[in-house]
């Protein structure tokens, strides 16, 4: 199923009918706090299946909100069959466990991102994450993150304002530690 870039995939409390696999784009699990503030608790890439605790029987609706944070394909596999396929191919089974890892170790650098006490390491922490999920090495010692992502995004996966972000990027920027252009960080 195709999603354009905006559009809720799962709505927070619903009852999934199928697991979601993303194909192709990055999708974005969201909660929305009590003042209405987005909050970006993960982006997924493709192979990535969702909502991962109903998935593995934990839940019984989603935890969070989905959507599409770029126009993106999702296959719609119902979940017993996807347990069935996991069981028992074990390339599968692998694959799964590997990316399973690969996403707690970012997550375990997103939450220590969110616990520093300062603006500039928490973006700096962040950006390590995503260097970790989306990253690209482009040469010279430099990295590319391969998804555009916008001040208000970074903003809200740290629970900060654009305006906080703009300035640490910028001066980020004046320190040649990161470059910025169409909403691409490549970091030195």
């Amino acid at each position: 199923r195709q999603f354009k870039k905006g559009q809720t995939i799962l709505f927070q409390g619903e009852v999934p009918r199928y697991t979601y696999v993303v194909k192709t784009g990055v999708v974005r699990t969201y909660n929305i706090s009590a003042n209405g503030d987005e909050q970006i608790i993960s982006l997924s890439a493709p192979f990535e299946v969702l909502p991962e605790a109903w998935f593995l029987h934990d839940a019984s609706t989603a935890y969070y909100f989905y959507g599409a944070y770029t126009d993106c394909q999702v296959y719609l596999v119902p979940r017993e069959e996807l347990i069935d396929k996991v069981m028992n191919r074990p390339e599968l089974s692998q694959y799964l466990l590997r990316q399973a890892m690969r996403l707690h170790v970012g997550a375990e650098v997103h939450v220590n991102a969110l616990e520093q006490p300062k603006s500039r390491d928490k973006l700096v922490h962040l950006l390590h994450y995503l260097l970790l999920r989306f990253g690209e090495n482009v040469g010279n010692g430099h990295e590319r993150i391969n998804l555009r992502l916008t001040h208000q995004t970074l903003a809200d996966m740290l629970g900060t304002t654009r305006e906080t972000i703009a300035l640490e990027l910028s001066r980020l920027r004046k320190e040649k530690i990161i470059n910025y252009k169409q909403q691409l960080y490549t970091i030195d």
